[in-house]
Protein backbone atom coordinates (compact mmCIF):
# COMPACT_ATOMS: atom_id res chain seq x y z
CA UNK A 1 0.00 0.00 0.00
CA UNK A 2 0.77 3.83 -0.37
CA UNK A 3 -1.34 5.98 1.83
CA UNK A 4 0.86 8.64 1.89
CA UNK A 5 3.16 10.44 -0.75
CA UNK A 6 6.37 10.24 1.59
CA UNK A 7 5.77 6.37 1.53
CA UNK A 8 6.47 6.29 -2.21
CA UNK A 9 9.78 8.40 -1.63
CA UNK A 10 12.97 7.77 -2.69
CA UNK A 11 15.43 7.16 0.71
CA UNK A 12 19.02 7.24 0.37
CA UNK A 13 19.72 4.29 3.16
CA UNK A 14 22.58 3.12 4.97
CA UNK A 15 21.96 -0.63 6.47
CA UNK A 16 23.65 -1.16 9.38
CA UNK A 17 22.12 -4.20 10.76
CA UNK A 18 25.20 -6.58 8.42
CA UNK A 19 28.67 -6.50 9.30
CA UNK A 20 30.51 -6.16 6.26
CA UNK A 21 29.88 -6.33 2.21
CA UNK A 22 32.05 -6.92 -1.05
CA UNK A 23 31.16 -9.27 -3.53
CA UNK A 24 33.16 -9.65 -7.08
CA UNK A 25 30.25 -9.07 -9.67
CA UNK A 26 26.26 -7.79 -9.24
CA UNK A 27 25.38 -10.73 -11.28
CA UNK A 28 27.27 -13.33 -9.11
CA UNK A 29 24.26 -12.80 -6.09
CA UNK A 30 22.29 -16.16 -5.83
CA UNK A 31 19.23 -14.68 -4.80
CA UNK A 32 18.78 -12.60 -8.72
CA UNK A 33 16.47 -15.51 -10.33
CA UNK A 34 13.68 -15.17 -7.36
CA UNK A 35 13.53 -10.98 -8.22
CA UNK A 36 10.23 -10.40 -10.97
CA UNK A 37 10.89 -8.91 -13.95
CA UNK A 38 10.13 -5.27 -14.48
CA UNK A 39 10.63 -3.83 -11.16
CA UNK A 40 10.99 -0.11 -10.64
CA UNK A 41 13.59 -0.44 -8.12
CA UNK A 42 16.30 -3.26 -7.32
CA UNK A 43 18.98 -2.71 -4.75
CA UNK A 44 21.60 -5.47 -3.11
CA UNK A 45 24.70 -5.75 -1.57
CA UNK A 46 26.93 -9.37 -0.32
CA UNK A 47 27.52 -9.30 3.24
CA UNK A 48 31.51 -10.09 3.27
CA UNK A 49 33.77 -9.47 6.92
CA UNK A 50 36.51 -6.77 6.44
CA UNK A 51 34.46 -3.66 5.58
CA UNK A 52 32.97 -1.52 7.81
CA UNK A 53 30.59 0.87 5.73
CA UNK A 54 27.20 0.25 5.25
CA UNK A 55 25.65 -0.17 1.84
CA UNK A 56 23.85 2.61 0.32
CA UNK A 57 20.61 1.65 -0.89
CA UNK A 58 18.42 3.80 -2.47
CA UNK A 59 14.83 2.54 -1.33
CA UNK A 60 11.56 3.15 0.22
CA UNK A 61 9.48 3.76 3.15
CA UNK A 62 8.33 -0.13 2.60
CA UNK A 63 11.85 -1.39 2.00
CA UNK A 64 13.06 0.20 5.17
CA UNK A 65 10.26 -1.70 7.40
CA UNK A 66 10.74 -5.24 5.73
CA UNK A 67 14.74 -4.79 6.41
CA UNK A 68 13.67 -3.64 10.24
CA UNK A 69 10.94 -6.62 10.88
CA UNK A 70 13.01 -9.24 9.16
CA UNK A 71 15.77 -8.28 11.40
CA UNK A 72 13.27 -8.77 14.46
CA UNK A 73 11.56 -11.62 13.14
CA UNK A 74 14.96 -13.61 12.52
CA UNK A 75 16.30 -12.54 15.91
CA UNK A 76 15.06 -15.25 17.58
CA UNK A 77 17.56 -17.07 15.85
CA UNK A 78 20.70 -17.15 17.43
CA UNK A 79 22.42 -18.98 14.64
CA UNK A 80 21.35 -16.69 11.56
CA UNK A 81 24.17 -15.16 9.26
CA UNK A 82 22.75 -13.16 5.85
CA UNK A 83 25.18 -13.84 2.96
CA UNK A 84 22.99 -11.95 0.52
CA UNK A 85 20.08 -9.06 0.31
CA UNK A 86 18.52 -7.75 -2.09
CA UNK A 87 14.97 -5.16 -1.98
CA UNK A 88 12.87 -4.81 -4.63
CA UNK A 89 9.76 -2.61 -5.51
CA UNK A 90 7.51 -3.06 -7.69
CA UNK A 91 4.76 -1.12 -9.20
CA UNK A 92 2.71 -3.82 -11.40
CA UNK A 93 -0.46 -1.05 -12.39
CA UNK A 94 2.45 1.25 -13.33
CA UNK A 95 1.30 3.98 -11.44
CA UNK A 96 1.83 3.53 -7.76
CA UNK A 97 5.00 1.65 -5.84
CA UNK A 98 2.35 -0.60 -3.73
CA UNK A 99 4.60 -4.15 -3.60
CA UNK A 100 7.66 -4.64 -2.15
CA UNK A 101 10.01 -7.65 -1.38
CA UNK A 102 13.28 -8.54 0.65
CA UNK A 103 15.01 -11.44 -0.42
CA UNK A 104 17.82 -12.62 1.90
CA UNK A 105 19.89 -15.58 1.49
CA UNK A 106 21.78 -17.39 4.50
CA UNK A 107 21.48 -19.40 7.17
CA UNK A 108 17.92 -19.54 9.10
CA UNK A 109 15.96 -22.05 11.60
CA UNK A 110 12.63 -21.72 9.94
CA UNK A 111 11.05 -23.71 13.19
CA UNK A 112 12.10 -21.39 15.77
CA UNK A 113 11.56 -17.69 13.67
CA UNK A 114 7.46 -19.16 13.09
CA UNK A 115 7.03 -20.65 16.02
CA UNK A 116 8.27 -17.59 17.72
CA UNK A 117 6.34 -15.27 15.54
CA UNK A 118 2.89 -17.24 15.86
CA UNK A 119 3.28 -17.13 19.77
CA UNK A 120 3.55 -13.02 18.94
CA UNK A 121 0.06 -13.21 16.66
CA UNK A 122 1.36 -14.42 13.76
CA UNK A 123 -0.84 -16.64 11.42
CA UNK A 124 0.18 -19.53 9.09
CA UNK A 125 -0.62 -21.13 6.12
CA UNK A 126 0.49 -22.72 2.71
CA UNK A 127 1.19 -21.29 -0.74
CA UNK A 128 2.07 -24.04 -3.53
CA UNK A 129 3.08 -26.65 -0.71
CA UNK A 130 5.51 -23.80 0.86
CA UNK A 131 4.93 -23.33 4.49
CA UNK A 132 3.72 -19.09 4.95
CA UNK A 133 3.66 -17.04 8.28
CA UNK A 134 1.33 -13.96 7.41
CA UNK A 135 2.16 -11.01 9.56
CA UNK A 136 0.28 -8.15 10.33
CA UNK A 137 1.93 -4.92 11.10
CA UNK A 138 3.68 -4.52 14.18
CA UNK A 139 2.17 -2.56 16.34
CA UNK A 140 4.77 -0.06 16.77
CA UNK A 141 4.91 1.08 13.02
CA UNK A 142 0.61 0.73 12.30
CA UNK A 143 0.98 4.38 11.20
CA UNK A 144 3.36 3.70 8.51
CA UNK A 145 3.45 -0.09 7.75
CA UNK A 146 -0.08 -0.48 6.30
CA UNK A 147 0.03 -3.78 4.55
CA UNK A 148 0.06 -7.80 5.34
CA UNK A 149 2.78 -9.42 4.56
CA UNK A 150 3.98 -13.01 4.25
CA UNK A 151 7.11 -14.37 5.20
CA UNK A 152 8.51 -18.08 3.46
CA UNK A 153 11.75 -19.55 4.10
CA UNK A 154 12.74 -21.85 1.35
CA UNK A 155 15.73 -25.08 2.98
CA UNK A 156 16.46 -23.07 5.82
CA UNK A 157 18.44 -20.66 3.65
CA UNK A 158 16.50 -18.41 1.42
CA UNK A 159 13.90 -15.76 2.95
CA UNK A 160 11.25 -14.11 1.03
CA UNK A 161 9.25 -11.04 2.94
CA UNK A 162 7.33 -8.89 1.67
CA UNK A 163 3.62 -7.92 0.28
CA UNK A 164 1.77 -11.04 -0.35
CA UNK A 165 2.02 -10.79 -4.17
CA UNK A 166 5.61 -10.50 -4.07
CA UNK A 167 6.13 -13.27 -2.29
CA UNK A 168 3.76 -15.61 -4.50
CA UNK A 169 6.37 -14.43 -7.76
CA UNK A 170 9.23 -15.75 -5.58
CA UNK A 171 7.81 -18.75 -4.32
CA UNK A 172 6.53 -19.53 -8.20
CA UNK A 173 10.22 -18.84 -9.68
CA UNK A 174 12.17 -20.72 -6.70
CA UNK A 175 9.69 -24.07 -7.72
CA UNK A 176 10.18 -23.39 -11.35
CA UNK A 177 13.49 -22.69 -11.05
CA UNK A 178 13.51 -19.32 -13.30
CA UNK A 179 16.59 -17.89 -14.10
CA UNK A 180 17.15 -14.56 -13.56
CA UNK A 181 15.27 -11.82 -15.72
CA UNK A 182 17.85 -11.29 -18.57
CA UNK A 183 17.20 -7.27 -18.54
CA UNK A 184 18.32 -7.33 -14.72
CA UNK A 185 21.66 -8.90 -15.61
CA UNK A 186 22.75 -6.79 -18.78
CA UNK A 187 21.71 -3.84 -16.51
CA UNK A 188 24.15 -5.21 -13.86
CA UNK A 189 26.63 -6.42 -16.27
CA UNK A 190 27.02 -2.24 -16.65
CA UNK A 191 28.56 -1.88 -12.86
CA UNK A 192 32.07 -2.51 -12.53
CA UNK A 193 33.00 -5.84 -10.38
CA UNK A 194 34.13 -4.26 -7.56
CA UNK A 195 31.36 -2.36 -6.49
CA UNK A 196 29.80 -3.27 -3.03
CA UNK A 197 26.56 -2.10 -2.93
CA UNK A 198 23.96 -1.39 -5.95
CA UNK A 199 21.09 0.11 -7.07
CA UNK A 200 19.09 0.01 -10.09
CA UNK A 201 15.99 2.33 -10.63
CA UNK A 202 13.69 2.52 -13.43
CA UNK A 203 11.60 5.57 -13.86
CA UNK A 204 8.05 5.70 -12.98
CA UNK A 205 5.55 6.19 -15.30
CA UNK A 206 3.60 9.59 -16.19
CA UNK A 207 2.40 11.73 -13.53
CA UNK A 208 3.24 9.47 -10.92
CA UNK A 209 7.02 10.47 -11.32
CA UNK A 210 6.55 13.51 -8.93
CA UNK A 211 5.61 10.62 -6.38
CA UNK A 212 8.29 9.01 -6.44
CA UNK A 213 10.83 11.97 -6.29
CA UNK A 214 8.88 13.60 -3.60
CA UNK A 215 11.83 13.59 -1.08
CA UNK A 216 13.16 16.22 -3.14
CA UNK A 217 16.62 14.89 -2.27
CA UNK A 218 20.04 15.27 -4.20
CA UNK A 219 19.82 11.36 -5.93
CA UNK A 220 15.94 11.70 -5.90
CA UNK A 221 16.10 15.02 -8.21
CA UNK A 222 19.31 13.40 -9.97
CA UNK A 223 16.67 10.67 -11.02
CA UNK A 224 13.93 12.85 -12.58
CA UNK A 225 13.19 12.88 -16.30
CA UNK A 226 15.82 9.40 -16.65
CA UNK A 227 14.41 6.18 -17.79
CA UNK A 228 17.24 4.42 -15.89
CA UNK A 229 19.10 5.57 -13.26
CA UNK A 230 21.91 3.06 -11.59
CA UNK A 231 24.16 4.03 -8.90
CA UNK A 232 26.99 1.82 -6.85
CA UNK A 233 29.46 2.23 -4.01
CA UNK A 234 32.90 1.25 -3.87
CA UNK A 235 34.58 1.10 -0.59
CA UNK A 236 38.39 0.85 0.28
CA UNK A 237 40.88 3.17 1.17
CA UNK A 238 38.68 5.93 -0.39
CA UNK A 239 34.98 5.81 -0.95
CA UNK A 240 33.63 5.57 -4.66
CA UNK A 241 30.13 6.24 -5.96
CA UNK A 242 29.37 5.60 -10.12
CA UNK A 243 26.73 6.26 -11.49
CA UNK A 244 25.09 5.36 -14.38
CA UNK A 245 22.06 7.46 -16.51
CA UNK A 246 20.29 7.11 -19.39
CA UNK A 247 17.31 8.91 -20.86
CA UNK A 248 14.84 8.20 -23.51
CA UNK A 249 13.70 9.71 -26.54
CA UNK A 250 10.68 11.69 -24.77
CA UNK A 251 13.27 13.20 -23.17
CA UNK A 252 15.54 14.57 -25.75
CA UNK A 253 15.47 18.23 -24.07
CA UNK A 254 17.26 17.29 -20.93
CA UNK A 255 20.22 18.71 -20.43
CA UNK A 256 22.60 16.04 -19.60
CA UNK A 257 25.51 18.46 -18.54
CA UNK A 258 23.47 19.89 -15.98
CA UNK A 259 23.03 16.03 -15.06
CA UNK A 260 26.79 15.40 -14.23
CA UNK A 261 26.88 18.47 -12.47
CA UNK A 262 23.66 17.46 -10.47
CA UNK A 263 25.67 14.19 -9.48
CA UNK A 264 29.02 16.04 -8.20
CA UNK A 265 26.48 18.86 -6.10
CA UNK A 266 24.80 15.77 -4.94
CA UNK A 267 28.11 15.21 -2.99
CA UNK A 268 29.67 18.79 -2.85
CA UNK A 269 26.73 21.05 -1.23
CA UNK A 270 26.95 18.07 2.15
CA UNK A 271 30.59 18.28 2.13
CA UNK A 272 31.45 21.77 1.45
CA UNK A 273 29.56 23.06 4.63
CA UNK A 274 32.19 21.55 7.33
CA UNK A 275 35.37 21.30 4.32
CA UNK A 276 37.19 23.30 2.19
CA UNK A 277 37.00 21.13 -0.95
CA UNK A 278 34.69 19.13 -3.16
CA UNK A 279 35.05 15.76 -3.88
CA UNK A 280 36.52 14.37 -6.79
CA UNK A 281 34.63 13.70 -10.22
CA UNK A 282 36.30 11.03 -11.97
CA UNK A 283 35.37 8.76 -15.74
CA UNK A 284 32.70 11.45 -16.68
CA UNK A 285 31.05 10.92 -19.98
CA UNK A 286 28.59 12.50 -21.63
CA UNK A 287 26.88 11.28 -24.75
CA UNK A 288 23.54 11.38 -26.80
CA UNK A 289 21.16 9.58 -23.98
CA UNK A 290 23.52 8.55 -21.20
CA UNK A 291 25.52 10.46 -18.44
CA UNK A 292 28.11 8.31 -16.87
CA UNK A 293 30.63 9.49 -13.78
CA UNK A 294 31.92 8.75 -10.57
CA UNK A 295 32.69 10.72 -7.44
CA UNK A 296 35.47 9.93 -4.94
CA UNK A 297 35.15 11.09 -1.29
CA UNK A 298 37.19 10.24 1.68
CA UNK A 299 35.76 7.78 4.38
CA UNK A 300 34.82 10.93 6.54
CA UNK A 301 33.27 13.05 3.71
CA UNK A 302 31.14 10.18 2.94
CA UNK A 303 30.44 9.64 6.24
CA UNK A 304 29.15 13.70 6.51
CA UNK A 305 27.05 13.33 3.27
CA UNK A 306 25.61 9.86 4.92
CA UNK A 307 24.90 11.80 7.65
CA UNK A 308 23.06 14.56 5.88
CA UNK A 309 21.10 12.21 4.13
CA UNK A 310 20.28 9.87 6.67
CA UNK A 311 18.79 13.24 9.03
CA UNK A 312 16.67 14.13 6.01
CA UNK A 313 15.44 10.64 5.54
CA UNK A 314 14.35 10.60 8.95
CA UNK A 315 11.83 13.75 8.78
CA UNK A 316 10.74 12.66 6.00
CA UNK A 317 9.70 9.28 8.04
CA UNK A 318 8.18 11.53 10.87
CA UNK A 319 6.72 13.48 7.96
CA UNK A 320 4.66 10.22 6.65
CA UNK A 321 4.02 9.04 11.09
CA UNK A 322 2.34 12.62 11.33
CA UNK A 323 0.10 12.70 7.99
CA UNK A 324 -1.00 9.54 8.98
CA UNK A 325 -2.02 10.48 12.58
CA UNK A 326 -3.87 13.23 10.98
CA UNK A 327 -5.63 11.06 8.46
CA UNK A 328 -6.62 8.50 11.40
CA UNK A 329 -8.04 11.48 13.11
CA UNK A 330 -10.25 12.80 10.62
CA UNK A 331 -11.79 9.41 10.62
Amino acid sequence: MCPGRAKCVLLGLFAGVFAGIGFASPVDLRLLPLVPPGAQIVSGFENKPNKTSGPLLLTTLNNVLDLDDWRSLSGVDPKRSFNEVIEVTYAPSGTALNEHLLLTEGKFQQDRIFHSAELNGAKSTTYLGENVLVIEPFSREKMQMKDTRWLVIFDGRISAFGTPWMVQQAVTRFQNRASADPVLIKRLSLFRRDVDSWNVLMSMPGLRQSEFLQANGALSALFDGAELMMVAVRFESKVRVDLLMLVGPEHGTLDLNQKATQFSRAFSEEVARDHDHSPQVKDLRVEENRVQASVVLSKDDFSLWKTGQMSRDRALIDLAVERAKKQTAQR
